[in-house]
Order: C-alpha cells, then structure tokens, then sequence
C-alpha cells in the first residue's frame, strides 16, 4: 500500500513521461491501485459488519471496472490513431461518409 503512494509521488514529483497525458495516466492508476488496497484493508477490519462489507465489496468493483474501462477507452483511442495515421501514410486518406450511405473514400476495399 505504501509502496503504490510512493511510486504516485514519484511519478507526481519526478514527472518520468515525456507525454503529460501518459503521467496523469500512470498517476490515476497508481491511485486506484492505492484505493484498491485501502479497501481490501477495510474488509479485513470491517469483516463482521455485513452492509459494511457489501458496500466496500461494490465500491472495489467499481474503482476496479472504472479503472479497466478507462484505461480501455485510451488504448482504442490511440489504436485508432495510430491507424488512422498509418492509412494516410499509405496513401489511403479516409473521409467522412457523404449523405447518400456509401463510402466517399480513396481505398482499394471500396472501389471509388
């Protein structure tokens, strides 16, 4: 537990990213992994008061679904611009789709 606030300090103090979106990224999840702990801490101590442990049961499972979901998003977001960039780096510029349904791309999966 003390270890996970440490390495948020250290990330918050010695700022080890180049990008500042992966720091707050890497000091998030160093945050949830500090709440993860405390809670299981908590269930230990609070094991005999049955709506105590339930509610500390669901606040885990949401800090740790939070934390999946949100990381997940920023990974499918980078895939698709890392892809996006690579399509145009081909040669293959994606547009928007017109107001008729049909792709208005330049591609060889189209035809148009």
């Amino acid at each position: 537990m003390l270890l996970s606030l440490f390495s948020a300090c250290y990330l918050l103090h010695a700022r080890p990213y180049a990008d500042p979106f992966n720091q707050r990224l890497q000091v998030y999840n160093e945050l949830v992994i500090y709440g993860c702990c405390f809670i299981t801490v908590e269930l230990k101590l609070n094991a005999k008061d049955p709506k105590m442990v339930s509610q500390l049961g669901w606040a885990l499972i949401f800090l740790v679904l939070s934390n999946i979901v949100f990381n997940m998003y920023f990974v499918f977001r980078d895939m698709i611009k890392t892809c996006r960039k690579r399509l145009i780096a081909k040669g293959m510029e994606m547009r928007v789709w017109d107001t008729a349904s049909r792709c208005n791309c330049k591609c060889i999966h189209c035809g148009s």
